[in-house]
């Protein structure tokens, strides 16, 4: 119910995934990725605190690892995102893939 009703409001956790979302990058050719042919193989996400009912957020993104698994056979990209709080500057949550 705190998650539907507005008395009382909350915000899904998971809904951190999705607010910090990477964009298209992926599709930009200078990458060379094929979007088409990528696969989310997993995600942890670690919540520093809860996610606010409302609220500006800003998200940042880096590459932490890039495994080449050989010819024809592609790669592992491992990236982390955090979501911070743009009024307070406290991280909201961790998103690691």
């Amino acid at each position: 119910l705190p998650f539907v009703y507005e008395r009382g409001l909350q915000a899904v956790p998971t809904m951190a995934a999705v607010l910090c979302h990477l964009g298209p990058w992926a599709d930009d050719p200078r990458v060379g990725m094929t979007r088409s042919r990528t696969v989310h193989g997993q995600q942890d996400i670690v919540f520093h605190r809860p996610l606010p009912p409302k609220g500006s957020l800003t998200c940042r993104a880096r590459v932490l690892a890039l495994e080449d698994k050989g010819a024809d056979k592609g790669a592992l990209l491992h990236v982390e995102r955090t979501l911070t709080d743009m009024a307070t500057g406290d991280d909201i949550a961790t998103i690691l893939h």
